[in-house]
């Protein structure tokens, strides 16, 4: 009988994958370029604050390199941004916040959750609403993606944004 380890129950073996996953797809900078293009054209602009700061949510953030680059097109639009980072890999925690150090970005305020998004919702419920959810390749980790689907949308604040990139068959 064949033994298959979970990705979500096991946070080295999901470093793992997820490393080897990006390293045979080579997708890094045409993920990061595509995004950043995604915030720029179609999130900026089409949100509505006010005078306070923006409130992000990184759902499966990893180690920041997709995540930085959009809250770095947001910080050409919005001087003050709050960031909730929800990432099950301690080790990818680490490195989002050595990369966030070394790009000496101005104006962010961190919140980091070392947890699932099934933890952070148990947690707080639907208490806190976000201006913009950013979730790329981290669904596939949920209990229920429908469910998951739900909760995301109910954590919008009203006109609020949702990014959300699942990756099928071979190409980006």
């Amino acid at each position: 009988m064949a033994f298959s380890k979970v990705l979500s129950s096991d946070p080295d073996y999901y470093v793992k994958a997820f490393e080897e996953r990006t390293k045979r797809q080579q997708r890094k900078n045409v993920l990061v370029d595509w995004t950043n293009q995604l915030v720029k054209n179609q999130l900026i602009g089409s949100v509505t604050i006010g005078k306070r700061p923006l409130k992000v949510l990184g759902v499966g953030s990893g180690s920041g390199e997709v995540e930085l680059g959009n809250i770095s097109k947001l910080l050409e639009v919005f001087s003050s941004i709050e960031v909730t980072v929800l990432e099950p890999s301690k080790k990818y925690i680490d490195i989002y916040k050595e990369s966030l150090e070394k790009s000496k970005l101005k104006g962010l305020t961190y919140q980091w959750r070392q947890q699932t998004l099934d933890e952070y919702r148990a947690d707080v419920g639907a208490s806190i609403k976000y201006d913009i959810i950013l979730s790329v390749s981290s669904l596939y980790y949920v209990d229920d993606l429908k469910d998951s689907l739900k909760y995301l949308y109910e954590i919008l604040e009203h006109g609020g944004k949702y990014c959300l990139i699942l990756v099928t068959g071979k190409q980006l």
